[in-house]
């Protein structure tokens, strides 16, 4: 079978092992392990300085787990693939083409899985994609175009500022902001949090 049994986001059983999938913030970062039933640490399937979001399919039968991770930047989520022998922890596959926030369903099995994808200017399209990323068919292009019930709005868009500050620890903040229209810097504004 290429599914695992799937009790919760940080947890899934093995079928091909006496083994389990398992995420945890052990290494400082959240990362996914395959444990042994005696709770014994095996391998580690990802690994750095960035965290995973969340396991979305495991197969065993090609060997692959997807999860979801911001692992270039965190204010994205993108879809990945690493392999369950641990031999690509540090760098596993990018799937998702397009930088913005991409949210997967994967379907039975791991065949094929669903891609929703949007950007500060892009609305959400909706695609069938292979294990591999690469696309089967549109669901809903969602094409900003003359037409499209945004159209009429698009040139009033406020795109939103990215960035970060540090924290009294040292730690990274990161923050999205929105500036008025017709934003002027000598002028004090309301802020909402």
């Amino acid at each position: 079978s290429t599914t695992s049994i799937n009790l919760n986001n940080d947890l899934r059983f093995l079928k091909k092992e006496d083994a389990f999938v398992w995420a945890s913030e052990q290494s400082g970062h959240k990362h996914l392990y395959v444990m042994g039933l005696d709770g014994t640490r095996r391998r580690a399937l990802t690994s750095g300085d960035g965290d995973i979001d969340d396991v979305l399919a495991i197969d065993e039968k090609s060997g692959a787990v997807y999860f979801s991770a911001g692992r270039e930047d965190p204010l994205q989520q993108q879809i990945y693939a690493a392999k369950l022998d641990g031999s690509d922890a540090e760098s596993p596959r990018r799937l998702s083409a397009g930088n913005g926030w991409h949210i997967a369903e994967f379907g039975e099995g791991a065949t094929a899985y669903i891609d929703t994808y949007s950007d500060p200017k892009t609305p959400p399209q909706v695609s069938l994609r292979k294990p591999d990323g690469s696309l089967i068919a549109w669901i809903e292009p969602n094409t900003l175009k003359e037409g499209h019930p945004y159209w009429p709005y698009r040139d009033s868009l406020i795109e939103p500022e990215f960035g970060t500050l540090k924290s009294g620890d040292g730690q990274d903040l990161y923050y999205r902001l929105y500036k008025p229209s017709g934003f002027d810097a000598k002028k004090r504004y309301p802020v909402f949090m």
